[in-house]
């Protein structure tokens, strides 16, 4: 067990966390991370379970500033599961192990939801209900509902 930078605060290489002899509880935030407060300086701060292992264990010549869970388990903060990473790499890892769905609207770059896609396949008519009017209604590009239309975009709906 480690002392955490020049706090009261220890915590050893599978995230739990003591002061006073005492272990402290974690809670899960929204995002699925354990967090727990800690007290520095008199001001109340929240940190994440798996970063206060990798600041008080891991050393990071690159200066990397996140903290990856190597297996995609967030509950998993032993030492040996964690790596310094760049915001890039994170990403990289999370849609290579399938942790992140980038499919659809899932996409950060989706202008379309499911159910426009569909409208757009039902409204669309040759030589009546074009692709630069779809494209126009729905303010996207003319390949955009090309792609929709010929099932190579959105293919899986």
């Amino acid at each position: 067990m480690k002392q955490y930078k020049d706090t009261r605060y220890y915590v050893d290489f599978v995230g739990n966390v003591y002061t006073n002899g005492k272990k402290l509880k974690s809670r899960h935030a929204k995002g699925g991370y354990k967090q727990i407060n800690l007290y520095v300086d008199g001001r109340r701060i929240t940190k994440q379970i798996h970063r206060l292992v990798a600041e008080t264990y891991l050393p990071n010549p690159e200066n990397k500033p996140q903290v990856n869970h190597r297996d995609g388990n967030k509950d998993n903060n032993w030492l040996g599961n964690l790596e310094w990473n760049t915001p890039l790499e994170n990403v990289e890892h999370s849609i290579r192990t399938g942790l992140r769905d980038t499919k659809g609207e899932n996409n950060f770059g989706s202008k379309l939801t499911e159910k426009e896609v569909k409208e757009i396949r039902d409204k669309f008519v040759p030589r009546q209900y074009t692709y630069k009017m779809l494209a126009q209604e729905y303010n996207v590009s003319q390949m955009t509902i090309y792609r929709i239309i010929s099932n190579t975009s959105w293919y899986y709906i």
